[in-house]
């Protein structure tokens, strides 16, 4: 049985090395140039792409790193500026001196931070609107024991906003039917009330 069969597969060399005029050692050398052809080829296309795909990741990352460059330069610049003001940093001193266990309003201490924190309406949404008495209320505003925060839109105020980007707008709460005290709006469609709770 074996015999047969190499007899079969040296019949079929000979048959190949005659009619096709290859011989033997000819046809394993063109097998094995088209395998090294196949590979370099796969070999060069990969280095390809793998440095196309670093260079795309590293343009995205360096895009990323300049936003949070900004950002914490932004917030850096903030810092330093709160640092230096002498109301807030007054304001925040007898804050921290309270005595918790009597019961004392803090209301115009607050009131006076809120308005001497102005600049960061531009790290908001560019707008600001106050109050004619000058109170501007943050999206982070005083919530907690003393005061509470609710949110209203008037769409007059909200199209004054977005006409005057980056400027800001002086309001009369009463005049735009607001109740409540010390309304004010950051950005063009955020409004903010703060009231005591009784």
């Amino acid at each position: 049985m074996k015999k047969r069969k190499k007899r079969r597969i040296l019949s079929w060399y000979r048959d190949l090395s005659i009619t096709k005029k290859i011989y033997i050692p000819n046809f394993l050398i063109i097998i094995l140039l088209i395998v090294v052809s196949v590979y370099t080829a796969n070999k060069v296309f990969s280095v390809r792409m793998v440095d196309q795909v670093k260079e795309t990741t590293g343009q995205s990352l360096d895009i990323i790193i300049q936003s949070m460059d900004s950002v914490l330069n932004n917030i850096g610049e903030a810092a330093e500026i709160v640092s230096r003001n002498e109301t807030v940093q007054s304001v925040l001193k007898k804050l921290d001196e309270r005595d918790e266990q009597q019961e004392e309003d803090h209301y115009f201490l607050i009131r006076s931070v809120l308005q001497e924190i102005v600049y960061l309406r531009n790290a908001i949404n560019g707008v600001t609107v106050y109050t004619k008495e000058g109170i501007r209320v943050g999206s982070q505003s005083i919530s907690g024991k003393s005061f509470s925060t609710s949110s209203v839109l008037n769409q007059d105020l909200v199209k004054m906003a977005i006409s005057q980007p980056g400027q800001n707008i002086w309001i009369d709460p009463e005049d735009l039917s607001y109740s409540g005290e010390n309304k004010g709006i950051v950005g063009p469609i955020l409004l903010r009330g703060i009231k005591k709770q009784s």
